[in-house]
Order: structure tokens, then C-alpha cells, then sequence
């Protein structure tokens, strides 16, 4: 997905309005609001926004969880993802 959105940030304006309805609604606290808006805002520095988004830390872990990067990977991409082909072993 990171590579998705920073070949084509196009879905960033979907993006923030999921973020925005969810803290509306009351599903983010606003410290998970302020994050993800400030990662969100690091595209134009790839370098950070990929740092941010895979950091493995407990925090990102659990805003990872109920992530709000819907709706970027297509059902095929999905799927080639969770279940890649399995390695070939060369022959002798």
C-alpha cells in the first residue's frame, strides 16, 4: 500500500475523509487522530511516510489494526498479497 500511495496519491483525499468520519464518529481517540493525520501529511517525504507507516512499534501496530488505508489495494492486489504463488525450486 505505501508503495501504491506514493506511486499515486490520488486516494489521500479518501483517505482523510475516512479519518475524519471515524474521529467523528468517535472511533479514534485523538491522539490516534493526530497521528494518522501527520503521517498522512508526510507523503511528500517518502523516506518518512514509509518509516511511519511500517514502524513496527506497539503504537502503529495497533492503529495498523483498525487502519484507515481502505479502499487503496484493488481485490486481485489483495489477494496476491495474503496468498503469493509458492516459490519454485530450480531444478537439477
Amino acid at each position: 500500500m505505501v508503495d501504491k500511495l506514493l506511486a499515486d496519491p490520488t486516494p489521500l483525499t479518501h483517505l482523510y475523509q475516512v479519518l475524519e468520519q471515524r474521529y467523528q464518529a468517535g472511533q479514534l481517540r485523538h491522539s490516534a487522530y493526530i497521528h494518522w493525520h501527520s503521517i498522512l501529511d508526510c507523503i511528500d517525504q517518502p523516506e518518512i511516510f514509509r518509516r511511519e507507516l511500517l514502524d513496527q512499534a506497539e503504537r502503529m501496530c495497533k492503529l495498523r489494526r483498525r487502519t484507515i488505508l481502505v479502499g487503496i489495494l484493488t481485490e486481485q492486489e489483495r489477494i496476491a498479497l495474503l496468498y503469493p504463488p509458492p516459490a519454485t525450486t530450480p531444478t537439477t
